[in-house]
């Protein structure tokens, strides 16, 4: 019978012979206790050994002296082992593996009292150094997997794969990094400041790129100068009740000064707004005081044709001088006022105000129309607007719901196209021209015509 030897893990390419006589382990069945030949070049005092564990969730010790800022552990959770048994985790830290090939970090380290072994969680191992760790029979080896270095070789030794790295008293050419040991954890209220106060998510998802672990916080923390650089209003609810029956509310709003006078001296102007028909009444105004005339104006018109229960307008001087005061009391006309500072509570009102005069600038723009003519133009987009038709009304026009038909378009012309009029009565003899070159600026209110601007006037 011939005779051979066993010598499959000398050949292999990463190690040499000389690996397989460094040290001999002998494993206990219940407690993975390793055991080292007492030789120089692997006593306890010179290096540590870490077994690599791919059931393990953290990396865990034994030895405070392991760990680089270690804390207390800040809640009573316990590691679970196969048994069932609660180990009970006392601090938490970092810890650096240093070896004759690179250094490798480990971060959320456990400090467990009760463990005989370090064990290294492969997991967090990979994850933490962006690496490969690949096990063989009879070696394993850690791999960069940026640059495909080998950061560590090992040998299997009685099928437990360890990492042996230097101790801080190995050598002097490996020395140990410095250490800070803290009182605790940093808090993620801490953090939110160090950072700028940001919100929560970004906080979060900033320490979890940087793997830096925080305690949770049982109850969140009001930051008061979030609160005094940040506070803003909140939403306001959707109004959806609906009125069924005309000029139940009326919403009313002033613009002005305007930033130029009309060509017909107007600087100001309002609006009256029926919240059941949408239908929208503009009038220009010389000054603010013109207001109480022309409201008292309008509720006879709105008598003489219907009836005005309640006026709904912004907190403006305008709409709280005595005078309007007395006659709303005197009609019996309820009158709301918004909170100060508040338009969006008139936001009906606002938002009526915002589309009639950017239609407004529009017209101005297409017809090349110096801004002068600003009142014509928001007299025109009002009349446009009360007869075109809304989603909000079922696509139906205020004009038609105010009126109960459909308005009639056939009179329509654009704003700032030429006219000519005619001048046959105005004349004082035959000579004289019958038209004369306009500019269209409208529709008559109080009459059925055009209102039109002679060209050598502008």
């Amino acid at each position: 019978m011939q005779q051979s030897s066993y010598q499959a893990p000398s050949r292999h390419p990463l190690f040499s012979s000389a690996q397989f006589s460094n040290s001999q382990f002998t494993m206990q069945a219940m407690h993975t206790m390793l055991h080292s030949a007492p030789t120089a070049s692997n006593s306890l005092g010179s290096s540590q050994v870490w077994l690599t564990d791919s059931g393990a969730t953290n990396h865990m010790t034994a030895d405070l002296n392991n760990l680089i800022l270690a804390s207390p552990y800040p809640t009573a959770d316990t590691i679970h082992t196969a048994n069932g048994e609660g180990l009970i985790v006392s601090h938490v830290g970092q810890s650096i593996i240093n070896s004759s090939m690179s250094s490798l970090k480990l971060n959320y380290v456990l400090l467990v009292p009760q463990l005989t072994q370090n064990l290294l969680s492969v997991h967090r191992l990979c994850f933490d150094n962006n690496c490969w760790l690949i096990f063989y029979a009879f070696c394993f080896w850690i791999q960069d997997k940026a640059t495909r270095r080998i950061l560590y070789r090992g040998l299997c030794n009685n099928g437990l794969y360890p990492i042996h790295a230097f101790s801080s008293s190995s050598s002097s050419a490996q020395p140990s990094p410095d250490q800070a040991f803290l009182g605790q954890l940093v808090q993620s209220n801490l953090w939110h400041h160090r950072l700028g106060h940001p919100i929560n998510f970004v906080v979060s998802l900033m320490l979890n790129k940087a793997h830096i672990h925080v305690p949770k916080i049982s109850s969140p923390v009001m930051c008061h100068p979030c609160l005094a650089g940040k506070v803003s209003k909140l939403p306001f609810p959707q109004h959806h009740h609906k009125f069924t029956s005309p000029f139940a509310t009326i919403h009313t709003d002033l613009w002005g000064p305007v930033p130029c006078i009309s060509v017909d001296g107007y600087r100001y102007y309002t609006i009256f707004f029926d919240e059941c028909t949408y239908f929208c009444w503009s009038f220009p105004l010389v000054n603010k005081s013109d207001l109480f005339s022309m409201f008292v104006a309008f509720y006879s018109f709105l008598v003489t044709q219907w009836i005005l229960l309640k006026l709904y307008n912004l907190m403006g001087g305008e709409y709280t001088c005595n005078c309007l005061k007395q006659f709303l009391l005197d009609k019996g006309i309820a009158h709301h006022l918004s909170c100060p500072h508040t338009p969006e509570q008139n936001g009906v009102a606002e938002r009526k105000y915002k589309h009639i005069m950017e239609t407004t600038s529009t017209l101005l723009h297409t017809a090349k129309l110096p801004s002068k003519f600003w009142s014509y133009a928001c007299l025109t987009v009002t009349y446009l607007i009360n007869r075109m038709p809304t989603p909000v009304l079922l696509h139906k026009s205020p004009f038609e719901m105010l009126f109960g038909s459909s308005p009639e378009l056939n009179h329509f012309r654009i704003f700032g196209c030429t006219c000519f009029y005619l001048l046959r009565h105005y004349n004082h003899n035959k000579l004289q021209p019958k038209t004369s070159k306009c500019v269209f600026l409208g529709y008559g209110i109080k009459y059925k015509g055009y209102l039109c601007y002679h060209v050598p006037t502008l």
